[in-house]
């Protein structure tokens, strides 16, 4: 009889955990695509390409043109630069708010659309332009940008905190997932419609990398994160002290492992000594 229990026990547990993996799958798969991103090599390129001469930017949850006031030196920074090129700001008056909770994924995502759609430069409003500007550019119905928004709804889900909810489902991390895969599968097919991001001579990143308030040797970056939440402040952290993090993960894994091992010993063992004492009253019956 104890022999059955323990049996029902484990196989209660085998789907107890099925069930949970079943249904955080889709969260399993967003979080495999962030190694996969850090693991995949970015390769050097110097080709040239041209792109349409449209300026798009987004100003979130506002009606009043009065509120691109504080950012005005930096846009001004940037079209002085650029006589001739057709200019447009969007906010809740003339683009569509979509679905998502937050406004920052709406945001997200109407950059996305505006670039496939018209093609162009894409700026934050902090950016200030200096010897170029900051950005995304695009031709219209670039090859990336409809892969990327034909994945955003397979990736529309709920994450405990907000700054990562953002970051995975429309934000940073969203499109760098979906700009390894593209690369992943030009290195496979040799696709014609190339994407790129902006390195040094040399094919480093970190140079040209618009993070916080910096200066780069194009760009000067304001750094307003104008989306963060209360969270965003922890994430920030765990980035400025990463290798700490990653340590302390470590070491709690190990931890987990050692004491799930512990336990599934004792287990065994109680289950071994029900069993022997099931067999013993059975001989003595």
């Amino acid at each position: 009889m104890l022999h059955y229990v323990q049996h029902r026990q484990d196989i209660a547990l085998f789907l107890t955990l099925f069930a949970l993996i079943s249904l955080a799958r889709n969260h399993i798969r967003d979080l495999s695509e962030i190694v996969r991103t850090y693991a995949t090599f970015n390769h050097l390129h110097l080709n040239i390409y041209t792109f349409p001469r449209t300026e798009e930017q987004a100003l979130q949850d506002v009606h009043e043109e009065a509120s691109t006031a504080k950012y005005q030196e930096a846009i001004d920074s940037c079209t002085s630069l650029h006589p001739g090129w057709e200019y447009q700001i969007w906010t809740d008056d003339n683009a569509t708010c979509f679905g998502y909770e937050q406004t920052i994924q709406r945001t997200n995502i109407l950059r996305y659309l505006l670039l496939h759609y018209y093609g162009g430069v894409y700026l934050d409003l902090d950016i200030t332009c200096r010897i170029n500007n900051a950005f995304i550019l695009s031709k219209p119905q670039h090859a990336f940008l409809t892969q990327l928004i034909e994945r955003i709804p397979g990736h529309d889900l709920s994450w405990p905190f907000p700054y990562v909810e953002n970051m995975l489902t429309t934000g940073c991390m969203f499109i760098s997932n979906m700009w390894m895969q593209y690369m992943r599968h030009d290195a496979q097919h040799e696709i014609t419609e190339k994407l790129f991001v902006l390195a040094d001579q040399d094919g480093g990143l970190e140079a040209q990398m618009l993070r916080g308030n910096v200066t780069t040797p194009l760009f000067e970056h304001g750094g307003a994160s104008s989306w963060h939440g209360r969270d965003a402040a922890f994430f920030v952290t765990v980035g400025q002290h990463r290798i700490l993090v990653i340590l302390s993960v470590a070491g709690s894994a190990a931890l987990m492992i050692w004491l799930g091992s512990h336990l599934w010993q004792c287990h065994k063992e109680g289950r071994r000594k029900s069993l022997d004492e099931e067999a013993l009253l059975i001989k003595l019956g």
